[in-house]
């Protein structure tokens, strides 16, 4: 939403597409208000999970820094 209240798309999230990974690289939470245009799942991925894979899956932290790019 901008400053005069209005709604604006920044980007349409497509299959299996995933929001919010910058914030595995900071110590702030990631706030995002989203509207979902179909049916649709949304996870929350503690941030001690993902390291963990990473460190267990170092293939895993090229999907998070091709997302963020």
């Amino acid at each position: 939403t901008s400053v005069n209240g209005d709604e604006r798309t920044i980007f349409i999230l497509r299959k299996q597409g995933v929001f919010g990974t910058s914030s595995f690289f900071t110590n702030e939470t990631r706030r995002s208000f989203v509207i979902a245009l179909s049916k649709c799942e949304i996870i929350s991925i503690d941030k001690e999970i993902v390291n963990k894979y990473i460190s267990i899956n170092p293939n895993f932290s090229l999907c998070i820094i091709q997302d963020l790019s």
